[in-house]
């Protein structure tokens, strides 16, 4: 690459000039021949927001809200802001949050507490969320328990 420049230095600098998410996601997956995951590394790296990040990726890779989350879950991204990343880039709802979180491998716990903060969700919109992503029913009412601190039966 040009000045021997590393991924994270690109995105920074692409970042600093004013370039848009989606082209940054773009340049480098063009530049260094890229992967989703180390396309969120970078941009992680150089401080972009997981909302961009995710939009970048939608775009640069026509990646699915699935393969966005296991990306971001690989560059650390906390599920919390994966949550939000893929709402905003997916224009997703609170089942389609929960489905792709839950094929990213994240546990129930944290699913349910990012739907919570992402969504403004309800302890009953989150466990019937959840239900349709196929979290099994007794890891739905610890996590609703837990997230909402309240003891939940429904599921």
């Amino acid at each position: 690459t040009a000045f021997n420049a590393s991924s994270e230095e690109v995105a920074s600098a692409m970042k600093g000039a004013g370039y848009a998410a989606n082209d940054v996601a773009s340049g480098l997956k063009t530049a260094f021949n890229a992967s989703a995951e180390e396309v969120t590394i970078a941009m992680k790296g150089a401080g972009f927001a997981a909302n961009e990040v995710a939009s970048g990726l939608k775009t640069a890779f026509n990646a699915s809200a699935e393969g966005v989350a296991v990306a971001m879950k690989g560059a650390g991204f906390a599920a919390n802001e994966v949550a939000s990343g893929l709402k905003t880039a997916f224009n997703a709802s609170v089942e389609g949050v929960a489905s792709s979180m839950k094929e990213a491998g994240y546990a129930a716990n944290e699913v349910a507490s990012s739907l919570k903060s992402a969504f403004s969700a309800s302890a009953e919109g989150v466990g019937n969320a959840m239900k349709k992503a196929g979290f099994v029913a007794k890891d739905i009412a610890s996590s609703i328990e837990s997230s909402f601190h309240v003891f939940y039966r429904g599921y």
